[in-house]
């Protein structure tokens, strides 16, 4: 099958097969109490390679938690923190990393002051910042927005420590703030009639512009939208076969260490990947009852595919580093079996996939949220000089191979020396940080036997 590429070279679209060994991976449940399953959490990750996490609780009152994940395994590096608590409500929130590692999280909600005019009790726009990685946190003195009613938030860094936040203003437009306070001068990205949601923003690497998207379901045009918002913005652009479905998120993500910004999403069975500075989307993949998706960013220019399948399982796809192959689909499963698998969102920059889910589920509990792991798969093929080791394609240097009991570490070529027997079954290991292990046993075919004179 052929396919136009974003960048406008024709391509092959090629599946790649993965290596022996891979694993369902297991989930972790994050917080003992009852999570909201309404609203996607957010991550973002340090440079210590730490995953933060944020999310709401569920009930009469509720709190915007953090946990932080380890960046050796993705498990709980102690307990959940309370960034704000017992407020009435909250809406999803969204974080950044600012420059000398601060952490800003963005979020709405009402407190629920006995003072009518209380300050976090209109909806707007608030914030909070921890400068020790998530221990402790600073809410900001009251609104942050000059305007109430604020949903469907995103956040990106900004430059020069300077973010930048979208929402959704009493379901039509979409607003941008790149100053806070109650007199912060506010642009409009989108004005028109009912309804826009899912606001997402992303920052390029490479040139720092920052774009936006969101799903617009009115009668004319529904689908998901871009547009380039700053330093100036463009034209709002109707992704290509985007549609109207309601279950669609708005995954739009950068490219770590290559310039480029993509949205990924789907129509019908077909999974979409798109460079939002034109061209055709690439038909990555078919998926029956494809529900949500997201887009990661993985280092090298890589992405991974993250979404919900219509059984409530969850799977993923990734990349090579050119965005022109994708691997077989992994089986991510998912948290508790037979439970709604409410929203899904995906972390890649470090390498491995960290995914957070909120699971609706028969119970006390009735919601909570959970996390795992997926590490990709080395690819593994011989010849009679030695194996070549692979990442979807890409040559991987430095791992270490195993041959027949002799350890062989790959080169920049992904190659490891050392001859193999054609007609001998020969055991090979690949192991490498960041990867899952892979074992295979190649047998190369015997040469043809000479024919008789």
């Amino acid at each position: 099958m052929r396919v136009r590429f974003p960048f406008g070279a024709p391509l092959l679209m090629l599946t790649l097969s993965l290596s022996a060994g891979a694993q369902t991976p297991a989930w972790t449940r994050l917080a003992p109490g009852r999570g909201d399953d309404l609203m996607e959490a957010a991550t973002v990750r340090t440079k210590d390679g730490v995953l933060h996490v944020f999310w709401r609780t569920a009930g009469p009152k509720r709190s915007l938690m953090h946990l932080s994940l380890a960046a050796a395994d993705g498990k709980p590096a102690g307990a959940p923190n309370a960034i704000a608590a017992n407020w009435d409500g909250f809406s999803l929130p969204k974080a950044v990393l600012l420059a000398g590692g601060t952490l800003q999280v963005f979020f709405s909600g009402q407190r629920g002051s006995s003072e009518r005019n209380g300050p976090y009790n209109a909806g707007n726009l608030y914030t909070a910042t921890s400068t020790d990685s998530g221990a402790t946190w600073t809410l900001a003195p009251g609104a942050q927005s000059p305007g109430a009613k604020v949903s469907y938030l995103a956040a990106v860094p900004g430059k020069e420590n300077k973010p930048v936040a979208a929402y959704v203003d009493n379901g039509s437009k979409v607003l941008l703030q790149d100053a806070f306070g109650p007199k912060a001068a506010v642009e409009t990205t989108w004005d028109n009639e009912c309804c826009a949601s899912n606001v997402q923003l992303a920052q390029d690497g490479d040139s720092g512009e920052v774009w936006a998207a969101w799903f617009h379901n009115g009668r004319r045009a529904p689908g998901l939208y871009v547009r380039a918002v700053k330093p100036a913005p463009g034209e709002p652009q109707l992704a290509p076969g985007s549609g109207p479905d309601p279950n669609q998120q708005t995954a739009l993500a950068p490219r770590v260490g290559a310039p480029g910004l993509y949205l990924a999403y789907f129509n019908g069975p077909d999974v979409k990947l798109w460079n939002v500075r034109g061209g055709e989307a690439l038909n990555v993949t078919k998926a029956e009852g494809i529900r949500r998706i997201w887009l990661a960013a993985g280092p090298e220019g890589r992405y991974w595919l993250l979404w919900v399948n219509g059984n409530q399982t969850a799977s993923a796809m990734r990349s090579n580093k050119a965005l022109s192959r994708f691997s077989k689909a992994y089986t991510v499963g998912a948290p508790v079996v037979g439970a709604n698998l409410a929203s899904l969102v995906g972390e890649g920059s470090s390498g491995p996939l960290d995914a957070v889910a909120h699971v609706s589920m028969v119970g006390p509990d009735k919601a909570a949220t959970f996390h795992t792991r997926v590490c990709p798969l080395l690819e593994v093929s011989g010849s009679a000089a030695g194996i070549t080791v692979t990442d979807v394609g890409d040559p991987v240097e430095g791992v270490n191979v195993t041959i027949a009991g002799k350890t062989v570490q790959t080169d920049a070529k992904g190659f490891a020396a050392h001859p193999l027997t054609p007609g001998v079954p020969t055991p090979v290991q690949a192991v490498m940080k960041g990867y899952e292990n892979a074992a295979v046993t190649i047998t190369l075919p015997k040469p043809p036997a000479a024919k008789k004179k």
